[in-house]
Parts: C-alpha cells; sequence; structure tokens
C-alpha cells in the first residue's frame, strides 16, 4: 500500500491539519532563506551607511577647516626649521668654527686652536664636543664665552681651565682652555 492511499483514508480533519503543518513548513523555510538572509544583509548596509555618514562627518569638518589646518601645518613647519637650526641634522664643523672665529674677532679675543672631539650618542640626538684654547683679557673673554651661550646654535662651554695671567701693558692676559659641546639631531630613538 503507498503513501498516497494511506493519507487519503485519513480522516478530514488529519488531511487539514498536515496540509496546515505542510503550509508552515514552507512558509518557515521560505522566511529563514529569503526573509532573515535580506534583513542580516540590511543591517549590515545600514552600520555601513552610518559608519560612511561619520566619515563623512569627519570629512566635513576637515574640508570646513581646511585652511585652518594649512595654517597650522605652515606653523609646525616653521618651527621644525626653527629647532633644526638649534638641533641640525649635521655637526657642520666648520660652520661653527667659523662661527666662533667671528665672535671671537668681535670680542677681541684670540682664537689659538680649535680641535674637534668626539660625538656622543643620546637616542634622538648626539653631543659633539670640540676643545678650544682662546687668549684675551678677562672682560673680552667674558664676553666672548656670553657671546657664544647666545648663538643661535646651541654650544655649551665646560672644564674651563685658566691659565696664569700674562701682563701685556696694564691688563692682564688670560688664556683659556675649554671644551665647548654642540648638539645635532640623530633621528634614532635608541
Amino acid at each position: 500500500m503507498n503513501v498516497l492511499d494511506q493519507f487519503g483514508k485519513q480522516p478530514v480533519g488529519v488531511k487539514i491539519a498536515f496540509l496546515v503543518v505542510l503550509v508552515l513548513v514552507a512558509l518557515g523555510m521560505e522566511y529563514q532563506m529569503f526573509y532573515v538572509e535580506k534583513k542580516e544583509n540590511l543591517d549590515r548596509l545600514k552600520k555601513q551607511t552610518a559608519d560612511l555618514k561619520v566619515q563623512l562627518i569627519e570629512n566635513q569638518a576637515i574640508a570646513d577647516n581646511l585652511p585652518k589646518f594649512q595654517e597650522e601645518v605652515n606653523i609646525l613647519n616653521e618651527q621644525i626649521k626653527q629647532a633644526v637650526a638649534l638641533l641640525p641634522n649635521d655637526a657642520d664643523i666648520h660652520e661653527l668654527f667659523r662661527q666662533l672665529s667671528i665672535v671671537a674677532k668681535k670680542t677681541n679675543v684670540e682664537l689659538l686652536s680649535f680641535r674637534p672631539g668626539g660625538t656622543a650618542n643620546h637616542g634622538f640626538y648626539s653631543a659633539v664636543s670640540m676643545d678650544i684654547r682662546i687668549e684675551g683679557h678677562y672682560h673680552d673673554l667674558a664676553v666672548f664665552l656670553d657671546r657664544v651661550g647666545k648663538m643661535r646654535r646651541i654650544v655649551n662651554v665646560s672644564n674651563l681651565v685658566y691659565s696664569a695671567p700674562k701682563f701685556v701693558g696694564e691688563s692682564p692676559t688670560l688664556t683659556i682652555e675649554c671644551r665647548t659641546t654642540t648638539y645635532l639631531f640623530s633621528g634614532s630613538k635608541t
């Protein structure tokens, strides 16, 4: 006996219940296959739209303030130029010697010797030392050291060793041996 014959012999209520269950199963499958998938896709698209709106608002705020941002960038670039003048990328010992010679000449101090020393790495900057020997009257030497401290480039003077004064005329002449240290940007953060 086949299944359809057995189904045909069932009472009408069972047949109707079976058809209702069959229709409900078909509707459930359709709901699962089409509606849930489309709803998930719609939710994903809504989230993506919201994210894009936030990004659009941020970009619009940047675009609205672009002149202000460009002005800030220009100010920062100028500050970088000023910082590089104080902390350049290279030692440029010849330029430093030239600047020290000019200061010495203007202050009536004689630059007797200039001997480059070593370089010490301190992470993002390096210290470059030079040993110098200068001679002049006490006041002139003080003015020289003051002007070296006020140079555009950072130059520290340390380890000053004074010699016994020599009397030439009325005022004594001193000789100072000292270490000058300048700094440069080395770029590494170690």
